[in-house]
């Protein structure tokens, strides 16, 4: 991707009126500089309560750069499970997971391969990938390069090569794309191979594709695989569910209204799955500031974190 080396424009314009050169991206404004906040409504770069801290102003300076963080929650302890303890859990417990979802989910499921092989440089690529495609997709490129993460990306972990997640053990992981009604066939058909299935996990989450719409989503996609899952005679697979994240990205979208939407639509979610005592993951707060790469995804870092919240919640329930 062609991406813009600086975010901001020298005439200290920003916002949806004033795109980057060249650019179909909201320009803005320098956090290092004297103007570090936007007034979306002026379009003008600047400081103190009119730029910074107005219902229509951005301040830069608060935006997080999730890459190089680390997070410390202040209410409860929680650390990152290393290579070893993670893969002496699957083993000890025989555990199989099935991811299903959109985009953000193959996000998580996608840095899970990193964690399991060990490997943040290429260890969710398949052995059959060509040359060409191991080459550009490393590194950050597994999660936030489309075309890796959506086509190069092993789909399942028997695509990987030989030894590669927790040194050669049966280690059973898999993705199923999920980001229309006409895919929920192939959802239930995965799923339904799970069910009675003792130590196989679903995690899942959709929302955005059904364009946030609860109600529709309820009849078409949740009350369905709730009575499949209800079919189970001994309540495996358990299943984990995450509400959406926050879009803070200010690139692509004015994301006040989208947010709000969100936290809405995430109520409902909340509520639905919480009735039936389905774990529901709740990443919103996490997201609070997050920059974002392209007005919808992060990177690594915060995929990182959701994907250890995965591995805790295995650890305290089994």
């Amino acid at each position: 991707m062609n991406w813009p080396k600086l975010l901001f424009r020298n005439d200290s314009r920003c916002g949806a009126q004033f795109p980057l050169y060249n650019y179909q991206l909201l320009a803005q404004c320098n956090p290092n500089s004297n103007k570090p906040c936007c007034n979306q409504v002026s379009g003008v770069c600047g400081q103190g309560d009119e730029y910074c801290n107005c219902d229509n102003c951005t301040d830069f300076r608060s935006a997080i750069s999730a890459e190089l963080g680390v997070w410390k929650p202040n209410a409860c302890y929680f650390n990152y499970q290393s290579y070893n303890d993670t893969c002496s859990l699957f083993l000890k417990k025989e555990i199989s997971m099935l991811f299903v979802g959109d985009s953000l989910i193959r996000q998580i499921y996608t840095v899970m391969l990193m964690i399991l092989t060990n490997n943040y440089f290429n260890g969710s690529i398949p052995s059959y990938a060509s040359e060409k495609d191991k080459f550009m997709c490393t590194g950050e490129h597994q999660v936030t390069n489309k075309d890796c993460s959506v086509r190069v990306v092993a789909q399942n972990s028997a695509e990987l090569p030989f030894h590669a997640l927790c040194n050669g053990a049966n280690v059973t992981i898999k993705m199923i794309q999920d980001y229309n009604h006409k895919l929920a066939p192939e959802v239930y058909i995965a799923i339904n191979k799970t069910i009675s299935q003792e130590n196989n996990w679903i995690i899942a989450g959709v929302g955005l594709h059904y364009q946030l719409k609860f109600e529709n989503l309820k009849s078409v996609y949740l009350d369905p695989l709730w009575e499949l899952l209800s079919s189970s005679l001994n309540a495996w697979p358990k299943l984990i569910w995450f509400d959406i994240h926050g879009i803070f990205g200010f690139l692509r979208m004015r994301t006040a209204a989208m947010n709000d939407e969100i936290v809405t639509f995430n109520k409902k979610i909340q509520q639905y799955w919480e009735h039936r005592n389905v774990t529901v993951v709740k990443t919103f707060n996490f997201s609070q500031n997050l920059r974002s790469y392209d007005g919808r995804h992060y990177g690594v870092g915060f995929n990182e974190l959701k994907a250890q919240l995965i591995l805790h919640l295995l650890k305290d329930q089994l």
